[in-house]
């Protein structure tokens, strides 16, 4: 019986092997150039390569390209979502690291976190109010200006509809 065959020697051990007793790597026949086949040849529609190999052919690139498309797309979407996903476990972490600190607190930081925190909302408050209270402004100017045009028109529907409330 033939011994079983060796393994091929690692990298490390064939850099110790002479170049002449080497395993060659076999040799791929790469196709000629149109460039350096004769003029006879490169008109002949039988010949091996009909189109030059930088020339596309018709149709060819219609499915890759479509598919490239989709991969970016797709690939896009995913990082989109991704990226929307992990912002929201950041937010949800952090939230839940606050409010263990604020459970974890004794009585003196809750207290003082709690003032801080209706300092920011009273802040945020006076614009509010502000905007509200020029809001109701105008509606009773419109309400005034719809009272008095409709007095002044002499109508009566136009004063039982904008008059009473």
């Amino acid at each position: 019986m033939a011994p079983p065959p060796r393994p091929p020697p690692s990298p490390r051990a064939q850099s110790r092997i002479p170049r002449s007793r080497r395993a060659k790597a076999p040799i791929i026949p790469t196709p000629t150039p149109l460039s350096a086949l004769p003029t006879s040849s490169r008109n002949n529609s039988s010949s091996k390569f009909p189109h030059p190999p930088s020339a596309p052919r018709p149709g060819a690139y219609k499915l890759p390209t479509l598919k490239r498309v989709i991969y970016t797309g797709a690939f896009a979407a995913v990082a989109v979502v991704g990226a929307i996903y992990g912002a929201g476990l950041k937010a949800q972490k952090e939230y839940q690291e606050e409010k263990q600190q604020v459970v974890e607190a004794s009585y003196e930081d809750r207290i003082e976190y709690l003032e801080q925190r209706r300092a920011m909302l009273v802040t945020q408050k006076m614009p509010l109010e502000r905007r509200l209270r020029e809001l109701r402004e105008r509606m009773r100017m419109e309400e005034m200006r719809e009272v008095k045009e409709g007095s002044s028109s002499g109508g009566e529907g136009n004063v039982a509809a904008g008059g009473e409330k």
